[in-house]
C-alpha cells in the first residue's frame, strides 16, 4: 500500500479559479485592452503559470486547452496558438520544479522570453498566411505591445498563481504560517 503525500485540494481550487479567471478575462478584457494593435492573451499567462509551477503533462494539456480556447474567440490563424502554448508548456515545463520558489527576477525572465517568443511565432506566422498587413505592422505594432501588455498581465496572475502554490512557505512575503504566528520576523 502507497501513501500519496500531494495535496491537490488547494492546488486544484487555484487551478480552478485561475482557468476561470483567465477564460473570464481572455473573452471580455482583452479585446478591450489593446495597445498600438497588441493584445493581451491571457491564454499565455495561464499556460507560463501552470508550466512555471507544475510543469509536466498538466502544463502540455492546460498549453493545448487554452490555446484551443484562445484560437476559437479570435479571429487569428485557426490551431497556431494551440501548438505554440502545447509547445511552450511542454518545454517551460519540462523541468518540473516549481520556479515560483525562485527569485522573481529569474521567474519574470523566463516569462518575458516565453512571452516573446510566443508572439513573434505567431506574428511571423500570421505575415506568412496573411493575415497581418505587413511585417513591420506585426511586428511594430502588434509583436511590441502585445509582449508588453502580456508582462503587465502576468504580474497579477503570477501573484495569485505564488500564493496558491507555495502556501505557506517562507518567500519573504509574510503572513500567519501553520501555527498561527507570523512568518515574517518581529512580528
Amino acid at each position: 500500500m502507497s501513501m500519496d503525500l500531494r495535496d491537490s485540494g488547494s492546488s486544484g481550487v487555484g487551478f480552478a479559479v485561475l482557468c476561470v479567471i483567465c477564460a473570464f478575462a481572455q473573452l471580455a478584457i482583452s479585446p478591450n485592452l489593446n495597445l498600438f494593435g497588441g493584445c493581451a492573451n491571457f491564454a499565455l499567462v495561464l499556460t507560463a503559470c501552470v508550466a512555471m509551477s507544475e510543469g509536466g503533462s498538466k502544463a502540455i494539456i492546460t498549453g493545448f486547452c487554452a490555446g484551443l480556447f484562445f484560437d476559437l474567440s479570435t479571429v487569428g490563424p485557426m490551431g497556431l496558438m494551440c501548438l505554440e502554448l502545447t509547445v511552450l508548456g511542454a518545454l517551460v515545463g519540462a523541468s518540473g520544479r516549481n520556479r515560483f520558489a525562485e527569485s522573481p527576477l529569474a521567474l519574470a525572465r523566463v516569462y518575458a522570453l516565453s512571452a516573446a517568443s510566443v508572439e513573434l511565432a505567431y506574428q511571423l506566422c500570421s505575415v506568412m498566411v496573411g493575415h497581418s498587413g505587413s511585417l513591420w505592422d506585426a511586428l511594430v505594432f502588434r509583436f511590441l505591445p502585445g509582449v508588453f501588455l502580456d508582462l503587465v498581465c502576468f504580474v497579477p496572475f503570477a501573484f495569485f498563481y505564488l500564493r496558491q502554490v507555495t502556501a505557506g512557505s517562507s518567500l519573504g512575503f509574510g503572513g500567519k504560517g501553520r501555527r498561527g504566528r507570523f512568518d515574517t520576523p518581529g512580528l
